[in-house]
């Protein structure tokens, strides 16, 4: 029903990355005497809610829409999308994501452009700032120098104009930490 990836990490001693795509979570390493002030090696997971992991969808019955949330928004309670690091010692790391490009719904697409999201420390996301998402780490940094058990809560939302065809479109988001202050 919805287009699927295999998980993907790769650790090069200063990242990891994942792909949400069943799985919920995955840990990698960080440098020696990196990440934040440990000095020794300091382990690095993230996982991802259960709802994130199935990939941010949307049930688009009428057009145009204008602001659509996601179905794990979950309105203005407590968001299902969320991300969750874990590290030891003094580790701390940024935390970025992207997704893995258009939204789909069989041989419907929805141009990635229309898709918009923010995020926050608070699991109901109260701001109304929206952010363009793309495939470029680089573009979406959503977390600063979290540590153990810091959370990350988003929330999800769509335009689409009146000529596209209803149905249920599905994208994914991939997840990278590195280390506090490092490049993407």
């Amino acid at each position: 029903m919805y287009p699927f990836m295999l998980i993907v990490l790769l650790l090069t001693g200063l990242f990891i990355f994942i792909n949400t795509q069943t799985f919920q979570s995955i840990t990698g390493y960080a440098p020696p005497g990196g990440g934040g002030g440990g000095g020794g090696k300091g382990a690095i997971s993230i996982s991802a809610s259960p709802e994130l992991s199935s990939g941010v969808r949307w049930d688009v019955a009428v057009l145009p829409v204008s602001d659509l949330g996601a179905i794990g928004n979950n309105g203005a309670l407590a968001t299902l999308y969320y991300v969750e690091i874990q590290t030891d010692k003094s580790t701390k790391v940024d935390l970025y994501v992207r997704a893995n490009g258009d939204l789909i719904s069989g041989a419907d697409i929805i141009p990635l452009a229309n898709e918009r999201f923010n995020y926050d420390k608070l699991d109901t996301v109260p701001s109304a700032t929206r952010y363009v998402l793309t495939t470029n780490f680089a573009d979406n940094k959503i977390g600063l120098s979290l540590r153990n058990k810091d959370r990350i809560y988003l929330k999800f939302y769509l335009d689409a104009h009146g000529g596209q065809n209803v149905g249920t479109y599905a994208n994914q988001v991939e997840f990278k930490a590195v280390l506090t202050g490092q490049a993407p």
